[in-house]
């Protein structure tokens, strides 16, 4: 940035705690930075320029170029890197769901880059910023006047777009089973199910209950009863920043000889869970422990970032509502909740095996 170069740039940050990441993303361009108090001028600072001033150095541009290449082809033989590379098109139904590869490195445009870093982050009209920590609002207004409110900004074009961007995962029923060579007997079973969800605080609410109450009836299920597996891993979560999508993922090692018995019961437990809602424990414990940890997560900055953004994107979502919202959702709510999803019929299953099974 500047007159200074990479090197040069870390040698004046060092010591600093100060770090901007830019993220080009399906709907937005975000830039999101940390700094301790002390150094909150020069995260500030180091937004500005590359609002600004970005430094066109194709000899750097070159080495990287040469860096991510070796990185690439390294990773060619990589059998993490091959089942990366095959999963991720199976759950996306989109041009856009492959890894980068070599040839895309080398075709990549240095004059194209600079244009689009220039096209979108040299013209701030339109764009929010959010700011959350433990600051004095009166000593940093100074700053926020010299390096926001001086940031370029042109009326005439906006940085806006009305092509709807979307990386929307597969639907219906469907199968991928990837075979490697390995001298362990193991197995890995992964079962993603998306559906259709309308982005409200309930909602999330209710997919965060679902989400622990899978995690239990697994546990006892897989674990505990069967054996199958010591642990089962349960994340759920929107898929998208606009789209009302989200997905529940369930995800485990396993004997090779008992993966295909295991993957019944995945499905098998959801669809009980469908049939009869949840057991009054596993409810029980999973509104208490959300109720425990919302205090905790109230204090930290990343959540009150998150609930900015997202009411940016979303609208209001009153987070004063969160505990009534949650003392008021019953069982029979999990219950209904569930049958959508059963009803919407999306499975993806993926079995990751050795060649030899």
């Amino acid at each position: 940035m500047g007159k200074h170069n990479q090197i040069e740039l870390q040698r004046i940050l060092s010591g600093s705690s100060a770090n901007l990441d830019i993220d080009f993303e399906l709907h937005d361009v975000s830039m999101e930075g940390i700094s301790s108090i002390n150094d909150f001028e020069t995260l500030l600072q180091l937004l500005y320029l590359n609002c600004t001033n970005l430094r066109k150095d194709k000899k750097a541009f070159k080495a990287y170029i040469d860096r991510r290449e070796d990185v690439l082809k390294s990773s060619e033989g990589d059998i993490q890197s091959a089942i990366n590379d095959s999963i991720t098109p199976f759950l996306f139904d989109s041009p856009r769901a492959r890894f980068q590869s070599v040839f895309d490195v080398n075709n990549a445009d240095y004059g194209r880059i600079m244009t689009i870093n220039k096209e979108q982050l040299g013209n701030m009209e339109g764009a929010q910023i959010f700011i959350v920590g433990n600051i004095d609002i009166d000593k940093i207004s100074p700053l926020i006047e010299s390096y926001l409110a001086s940031l370029p900004v042109d009326k005439n074009n906006p940085n806006t777009t009305d092509e709807c961007v979307t990386l929307p995962m597969r639907g219906g029923r469907h199968q991928k089973i990837i075979e490697w060579e390995t001298s362990i007997p193991i197995a890995y079973v992964m079962n993603v199910m998306p559906f259709d969800m309308k982005q409200t605080t309930k909602n999330s609410i209710m997919l965060n209950l679902t989400e622990s109450i899978l995690k239990q009836m697994y546990t006892e299920k897989i674990r505990e009863e069967i054996g199958g597996a010591y642990t089962v891993f349960v994340t759920s979560g929107n898929l998208d920043e606009v789209e009302d999508k989200a997905a529940i993922n369930v995800f485990f090692p396993t004997d090779p000889d008992k993966m295909q018995e295991m993957n019944d019961i995945v499905y098998s437990v959801i669809e009980n869970l469908a049939k009869s809602g949840p057991k009054k424990e596993y409810f029980n414990y999973a509104v208490e422990h959300l109720k425990k940890s919302y205090p905790e997560r109230l204090k930290t900055n990343s959540f009150w970032l998150d609930r900015m953004v997202e009411k940016y994107w979303k609208g209001d979502r009153s987070e004063e509502s969160f505990i009534q919202i949650l003392d008021n959702i019953r069982p029979e709510d999990i219950h209904n909740f569930v049958k959508e999803i059963i009803r919407q019929d999306n499975r993806l299953n993926i079995i990751i095996k050795n060649k030899s099974e």
